[in-house]
């Protein structure tokens, strides 16, 4: 029916047609200034009035636009191609954080393990992100010959589509940032950890040999001499008791 083919929009003043409407006009100029292509299909002679006028037939979605349309729509789809060819080759010493889910990375702080950190992946390709290629049909409905960024309506559902993802690699970033944080501390406290050992066995390795043998010799004199009073003062303990006796 003439309602399914087109509308009023909403301000009553133009008429919408749907992308299947068969479109003909009075005659080439206008079809021209109304920028459609010509096509090969007969056109139709209608009678009003007593006048009689043969019409102009365009050819199938040959619209100025559409061309630029499905052009762009395979840049769109390049351009996914770039995101999971980047995502997959963004790995380091065999660990790829951002390609797909279920590569995690775990960190270890101590010797034993008991402090760690877990980095859970994130799938940032295209087909991660929710992301689908553009095709020749209308994403409702299937309708081959109506995608390609045809209708606005797919245009406006790919935007949506963007915008989530971008929210959803702001979210993944964001986790990975503070991972990043908590291991640059981390590693602060480790290369301070290092330094105090490094101290400490400097003050054990690289003693002064002359001073650490005075200091032996002195310690061997205090023993000796705490040797003999103990000695004299049992001796003089003996001597009390025998003027007792």
């Amino acid at each position: 029916g003439a309602g399914a083919i087109f509308s009023l929009d909403s301000t009553g003043t133009k008429i919408v047609l749907n992308a299947q409407a068969d479109v003909e006009f009075q005659n080439a100029a206008s079809q021209a200034a109304l920028g459609f292509t010509s096509s090969s299909t007969t056109a139709s002679t209608y009678t009003a009035g007593g006048v009689t006028a043969s019409t102009v037939v365009s050819s199938d979605l040959s619209i100025s636009g559409v061309t630029q349309r499905a052009s762009l729509a395979q840049q769109y789809n390049n351009l996914l191609n770039q995101i999971t060819q980047l995502a997959g080759d963004a790995s380091y010493n065999g660990v790829n954080l951002i390609a797909g889910k279920g590569n995690d990375m775990n960190i270890k702080f101590n010797d034993t393990g008991s402090s760690n950190l877990n980095v859970a992946s994130v799938d940032a390709t295209a087909s991660g992100l929710g992301l689908s290629a553009i095709t020749n049909s209308n994403s409702s409905t299937s309708q081959t010959g109506l995608g390609n960024f045809l209708l606005n309506a797919d245009v406006n559902k790919t935007l949506a589509t963007l915008t989530s993802a971008g929210n959803s690699l702001n979210s993944a970033a964001s986790t990975l940032g503070s991972n990043l944080s908590v291991v640059q501390n981390r590693q602060d406290f480790s290369k301070q950890i290092i330094n105090v050992l490094q101290t400490g066995s400097a003050n054990l390795t690289n003693a002064d040999l002359n001073q650490e043998a005075a200091n032996s010799q002195a310690l061997s004199t205090r023993q000796s001499m705490g040797i003999s009073a103990l000695s004299l003062a049992n001796s003089a303990q003996q001597g009390v008791l025998q003027l007792l006796r």
